[in-house]
């Protein structure tokens, strides 16, 4: 059987990683954009429901979250694999 070895390029707890922030907000933001893909009329409509004077500053706002909190959340300090059992 062919065996290889993975370590080299991934992280050490990468066998836990459904315990990694990260993962759980890629797994998150996948459901919401089934979710909208499912249904692409909810975003118009929770557009139509913000007033006027703030509908056009909402998608660089939503840009932004989408582009830094993965940054974040991959570089915030998570307690070691052991401690999260």
């Amino acid at each position: 059987m062919l065996k290889i070895d993975l370590s080299r390029w991934l992280i050490d707890d990468a066998k836990r990683w459904w315990k990694l922030a990260s993962a759980r907000l890629a797994l998150a933001g996948g459901m919401i954009v089934t979710a909208i893909v499912a249904n692409p009329g909810v975003i118009q409509q929770m557009l139509d429901a913000l007033p006027p004077e703030v509908r056009p500053a909402v998608p660089p706002i939503v840009g932004v979250l989408a582009a830094v909190l993965p940054i974040v959340v991959r570089l915030w300090r998570q307690a070691p694999a052991e401690a999260r059992s």
